[in-house]
């Protein structure tokens, strides 16, 4: 009980001496002053006349007529003089100077963080017993108390870190015109009222509609302020931006206008933003290993010999360049290979429908995704049509977001169940040749697939296993950049195996080849 009776005492004179020493350093010599406000003071003063000018030219002295408690952290003139060219004039400088708050610098132990007026967080921060820093920056003096608050004068002007939204604004037009894309206007239930009610029941709402920022909303809110909140973000310049899209045009033979804004806002961009926002202000060492966790949790590889050692620090983030920014090719010179399961969902109890997006004309068959260990994707997609049917059946789907080029198309099925079909694409009849002697064949037997197939494109043979073969068609209709559409389309049943109709196939792929070459 004596030792912390003893400490006690220790720590309040510790306290106190340090109180004493604090408002030696800054208040002396000053006095409360609360029959005047904060800017009368400023005023009073000839060192302070180009601050008070700059309130006085964005209006911010208005705000002293709130009625609130404001603490302002004053540069003089000499330090108004030195700042860099291009910075006065900019009203967020000066709400960083200001905080709707009263800063009493003799109760801040360590560091603290304060909101100011224009949202962005300042550090204040003990560097000694009666020494504080505002950003860094010294603070040298400080005023008397007001009726509306008190100020400080710092040794020079602290000036406001961009937020990452502010960054990309200032350095790549195409990733802020994405950004601000982005926007989407919803019904707020919460604020509107309903006021009624439709014949089929549904509430009539007065409406208040509410716009939503989605990437903001999936990845960081990069135009909000936070006090702790951060993100890190892997960023590209316009320059290499534009730079890299002509790569892109180049080897697809298209003109650089030709690359369709779809495309790198539905594809390019999401691609990006998966392998280049992370949480918190990560240090360069984080990439180090090849690997790190992005913002969604998934891991995903980082190349930290393409990054900028140094970061650029933002209000809310941290942001590292690309040394050499390029698009995967991967994303243009497409390989796109659908199973056909995923053309199904499940409507419970093993019983499935085809999505919205499949287009099927003619009979009604219940579809189904059946497992089977021989599939390259799990599971295939059967359609069991029965004994020697010779009713109407189609099936389409698409390949979405594809460049004017030539592909290969390729199917791979099961000869469980067979029939003779016909394959379009984009609304063309292909004939299917398989080397057998017999030339293309626009009704194709799917039975003759057990004899194997020699490729036409390529002259590669595909063996019949474990029930499965594959053959591929050359494809050049592609000739303007969109979606794909695919159709098989039933004619009648295989001539070899009438008892088994219907259709059993593990994926189809559309393959580009270099425009053919």
């Amino acid at each position: 009980m004596i030792n912390k009776i003893s400490l006690f005492l220790l720590l309040s004179i510790l306290f106190f001496s340090c109180q004493e020493e604090i408002d030696e350093y800054y208040y002396e010599g000053t006095e409360a002053s609360v029959d005047t406000d904060i800017l009368t003071l400023l005023k009073e003063k000839p060192e302070y006349s180009e601050f008070v000018s700059l309130l006085e030219q964005f209006r911010v002295d208005t705000l002293l007529e709130q009625g609130k408690i404001f603490t302002f952290f004053v540069p003089n003139n000499s330090a108004m003089e030195t700042m860099e060219n291009g910075t006065l004039g900019d009203k967020e400088l000066v709400e960083y100077l200001i905080t709707e708050s009263y800063v009493n610098l003799n109760q801040i132990v360590g560091q603290n963080k304060i909101q100011t007026q224009g949202g962005k967080f300042a550090l204040i921060q003990q560097v000694g017993g009666a020494s504080y820093t505002f950003d860094g920056i010294a603070i040298v003096n400080g005023g008397p108390l007001t009726n509306n608050g008190r100020y400080y004068e710092i040794a020079k002007v602290a000036e406001p870190k961009p937020s990452l939204y502010q960054y990309i604004a200032a350095t790549n037009d195409f990733y802020r015109s994405y950004l601000d894309s982005r926007d989407s206007i919803y019904l707020d239930k919460e604020l509107s009222t309903p006021i009624g009610y439709t014949n089929d029941g549904l509430t009539i709402y007065d409406t208040v509609l509410t716009t939503v920022n989605l990437f903001e909303e999936f990845y960081f809110p990069v135009s909000e302020e936070f006090r702790d909140y951060k993100a890190t973000m892997l960023l590209f310049t316009q320059e290499q931006y534009d730079n890299a899209l002509e790569i892109v045009a180049n080897a697809l033979n298209i003109p650089l206008g030709n690359i369709p804004g779809i495309w790198q806002n539905e594809v390019l961009m999401p691609y990006l933003l998966e392998q280049s926002v992370f949480r918190n202000s990560l240090p360069y060492s984080a990439f180090s290993k090849g690997r790190a966790k992005n913002i969604l949790g998934d891991s995903v590889d980082v190349n930290p010999q393409n990054i900028t050692f140094e970061s650029f620090e933002c209000s809310n983030g941290r942001a590292y360049n690309f040394i050499d920014f390029q698009v995967p090719e991967f994303l243009y010179k497409v390989n796109d290979s659908i199973a056909m399961s995923s053309l199904l969902y499940n409507k419970g109890s093993d019983l499935w429908g085809w999505n919205d997006d499949v287009t099927v004309t003619g009979q009604t068959f219940n579809p189904l995704r059946v497992a089977n260990a021989n599939s390259i994707f799990g599971s295939t997609l059967l359609i069991d049509m029965g004994k020697s049917f010779n009713g109407n059946f189609s099936f389409a789907y698409t390949h979405k977001n594809i460049f004017p080029a030539t592909y290969k198309l390729t199917i791979r099925a099961n000869v469980s169940k067979t029939g003779i079909y016909n394959i379009y694409v984009n609304g063309k009849h292909y004939p299917v040749d398989i080397n057998d002697g017999k030339g293309p064949q626009y009704d194709f037997d799917f039975f003759n697939l057990r004899s194997g197939v020699v490729s036409p494109v390529t002259n590669k043979y595909y063996p019949f296993e474990n029930n499965f073969c594959k053959f591929d068609i050359l494809v050049d209709n592609i000739t303007e950049f969109g979606d794909v559409e695919v159709k098989l389309d039933y004619v009648k049943p295989s001539q070899r195996n009438s008892n088994n109709c219907g259709l059993n196939i593990d994926f189809i792929s559309l393959e580009y080849l270099n425009n053919g070459n």
